[in-house]
């Protein structure tokens, strides 16, 4: 019986989100093969009270063949193992973009926070046996910084199935954000400006919705602040966290998705919203690549979806009002959309996380 932990210790942070319904869904698969024992460490109780998991004080005591990182938290509790059990395989599922955001960095690599990342990075390179990027991006930064002793691998991330269109739709025109609040990377506060200009220009009634905003976070008091002060507080919808089956709902109730992020790794939302045949509309710099080959991003502008420049107000306005006020248009990319989303299959994906897996375990 070959023992492997699956670590998220991000969840303890942030308890919801795509992370932590991905590692949920690879350790059900994995736990399914014969011959394995998965543990599971983090916070998982908002995704499936079942999922049984074990402390960092358990962790340590245990001998596991592979242990599988899904967090930078995860980084020093996985060194301070290594110095032990020096056996074991490691394998750091790059969902955060860490890699990535640490080669742009730029002259912010002096601030704290980006030293203590390269730190972990560079501990990473002692031990690190498998490096999973999930673009491909992070594919070709990695292959230059771990060079010789680490395997990476280019696996995408994919909607859960529970993400699809439904028999009866609400057609409708809303857009909709999904997401974390948090001005720091999502930048919400542009989306709304935008909005209240746009319901202004228009003259739209204020008993009309234009956005849903799903979601919790730390800036959620700041935003709705912002909506009463710009007098779109009846314009803007606060939804909340909403998950599973309501949130499956809610795409399925809306007309697009927007997104105003500064960066994306991709955004899992993407592919759901896609899933549930909504067509994006996002900026040039969290449309990330997603087969290089082809140099295919998440939406190829015009077809299932629209890309503005990133913080041009008035070209965002402009895709806005497209996609808002025509039907047909809006039509034809979520066509489009929903036969992008069809490429990206959870259980492909899951099986190519147990085929690295397997490679490693011999």
């Amino acid at each position: 019986m070959r023992r492997i932990l699956l670590m998220d210790s991000g969840s303890y942070f942030v308890p919801i989100g795509g992370s932590i319904n991905a590692t949920t869904q690879l350790y059900t698969y994995l736990k399914n093969i014969r011959g394995y024992h998965v543990d599971v460490l983090g916070d998982f109780s908002k995704i499936n009270a079942n999922v049984k998991t074990i402390n960092r004080t358990e962790a340590l005591k245990m001998d596991y063949d592979l242990m599988i990182a899904n967090s930078i938290r995860d980084v020093l509790i996985i060194d301070a193992y290594m110095k032990k059990h020096a056996h074991s395989k490691v394998i750091y599922v790059d969902r955060a973009n860490i890699l990535v955001n640490q080669r742009k960095a730029g002259l912010k690599i002096l601030l704290p926070k980006m030293i203590a990342r390269r730190d972990l990075l560079n501990r990473m390179k002692k031990w690190l046996a498998a490096y999973i990027a999930i673009t491909p991006e992070q594919k070709e930064h990695a292959k230059s910084f771990f060079r010789k002793g680490t395997g990476v691998y280019y696996i995408p991330i994919a909607p859960n199935k529970e993400f699809r269109r439904l028999p009866v739709r609400k057609a409708n025109h809303i857009a909709l954000y999904v997401g974390r609040l948090d001005e720091r990377q999502k930048r919400l506060s542009f989306l709304i400006i935008a909005v209240s200009k746009y319901v202004h220009d228009n003259a739209i009634r204020d008993s009309e919705t234009v956005l849903k905003i799903v979601g919790s976070g730390p800036d959620e008091h700041k935003y709705r602040k912002l909506a009463r002060a710009l007098g779109v507080e009846r314009n803007i919808e606060f939804r909340g966290l909403l998950t599973g089956e309501a949130l499956v709902k809610e795409y399925n109730g809306s007309g697009f998705c927007v997104s105003t992020s500064a960066w994306e790794s991709p955004g899992r939302s993407f592919l759901e919203a896609m899933a549930c045949g909504l067509p994006l509309l996002v900026n040039d710099r969290n449309n990330v690549i997603l087969f290089s080959e082809s140099r295919t991003h998440v939406v190829t502008d015009g077809k299932n979806g629209l890309v503005y420049r990133y913080g041009d107000i008035r070209d965002f306005l402009k895709k806005f009002n497209l996609l808002y006020r025509d039907c047909k248009e809006r039509a034809r990319m979520s066509e489009e959309a929903y036969r992008f989303s069809k490429r990206f299959t959870l259980d492909k994906i899951n099986s190519e996380y147990a085929s690295v897996v397997k490679k490693l375990l011999g």
